[in-house]
């Protein structure tokens, strides 16, 4: 069915497998409203149906998918006072390149929804979610801008799910949420910037793996998990978060290695966690060559052996915030040969000072040739005796 440009005003139930695009493709130039302002404008409750290219208008809601599969809902503009999108016991659908707003409740929400993917949509204006999951499993979430709502991104007891490539900017409670009981999800990848909280785990939220996102100016904290056990934080990078970088309040067992953290204060964590990997080869965050466990711009320890990995003033412990234990391997960036500057004594440059090369530097220190000053570097050289003291 294709739709001329216009604007219609009426309320539309889609009961069998069809097609229903606008001739433009302009969702400006062809806008559907509700007629009744307590109905659903687009209400879906047949499978195969495909509404593409329309500016939405109600109250209640835009487009409701209601126990339906395969249907495909894109490049639309919804606009509800209550919800925009909405999919119940509904599943692998797809929802992409959308606008969505609502005030009242979520611009998309799924309930009782799998297997479903939602690409490049953009969800604002909420006064709860942008998106938000409830008892939905094995959906994916990529491409999708969240703002100016009061959460971005929420996921309640909502497990397996994929949440990629995200933009998530200015939300003012919180970026992305996963409370309570969401576990088993995968958060990569995802920009986080000016939001309340950027990430936050809550209420018995486990098993997460969250890589390679970066959370930078946010009002609270950066990372945040509460009662929440057993996650793997790996990659990423959280910074200019006013409040603290990583918080962890009552959560045990997580594991927190390889992230780049640069707030004014790093971290906060009164249980039990796990902030380092054993010492393995291979890239880290700061291009370093091991992998063990985080970079702190506060760390105030150095390198003694050239690997890249603190090796004084461990464990890290964020000036005591971190109650027990700490990061026992912090990154630290690594001097390369180019930027060795030896110590002129250290004849065979293995950044050590030997016995005979000490008794050089005393024979020139008393022949003059050799000032008080490099006479006790060396000296220092010699006594410390391990490598990396270039």
């Amino acid at each position: 069915m294709i739709v001329y440009s216009g604007i219609y005003t009426e309320n539309i139930n889609v009961s069998k497998e069809l097609t229903i695009v606008s001739q433009s493709g302009d969702p400006e130039d062809t806008v559907v409203q509700a007629f009744n302002q307590e109905n659903v404008v687009f209400n879906v409750t047949a499978n195969n149906v495909t509404i593409r290219g329309f500016k939405v208008n109600g109250y209640l809601m835009g487009i409701y998918l209601n126990g339906v599969q395969h249907n495909i809902i894109s490049n639309n503009e919804v606009y509800g006072s209550e919800w925009g999108i909405f999919l119940y016991d509904s599943s692998d659908n797809t929802l992409s390149n959308n606008i969505a707003r609502a005030s009242s409740f979520d611009t998309i929400h799924l309930f009782y929804s799998n297997n479903n993917m939602l690409i490049n949509n953009s969800a604002c204006g909420s006064m709860v979610n942008g998106i938000g999951l409830s008892s939905s499993d094995n959906n994916i979430l990529r491409d999708n801008t969240a703002s100016w709502n009061d959460f971005g991104i929420w996921l309640a007891s909502s497990s397996n799910n994929t949440l990629s490539n995200n933009y998530i900017r200015g939300n003012d409670e919180c970026g992305i949420i996963l409370s309570p009981s969401a576990n088993n999800n995968k958060l990569d990848n995802n920009k986080l910037l000016f939001n309340g909280d950027g990430i936050s785990l809550m209420h018995s939220s486990s098993n997460n793996m969250l890589s390679n996102n970066n959370i930078s100016g946010g009002l609270d904290v950066g990372i945040e998990l509460y009662n929440c056990s057993n996650n793997t934080l790996t990659g990423n990078t959280a910074s200019k978060n006013e409040d603290c970088g990583i918080s962890l309040t009552n959560s045990m067992d997580n594991v927190i290695y390889n992230n780049y953290f640069n707030n004014t204060n790093n971290a906060y964590d009164d249980a039990n966690n796990i902030w380092n990997v054993t010492k393995t080869a291979g890239p880290n965050i700061i291009g370093g060559p091991f992998l063990g466990g985080n970079y702190w711009s506060d760390y105030a320890g150095i390198d003694t052996d050239g690997d890249g990995l603190g090796d004084t003033l461990r464990p890290y412990d964020s000036a005591g915030q971190i109650a027990n234990g700490g990061d026992y391997l912090p990154l630290v960036a690594s001097i390369g040969d180019d930027d060795v500057e030896y110590n002129p004594y250290d004849t065979n440059q293995d950044c050590k000072i030997s016995m005979e090369e000490l008794l050089v530097a005393i024979d020139d220190y008393y022949s003059g040739d050799l000032e008080i000053r490099g006479l006790l570097k060396t000296i220092e050289y010699y006594h410390l005796g391990e490598a990396g003291y270039c």
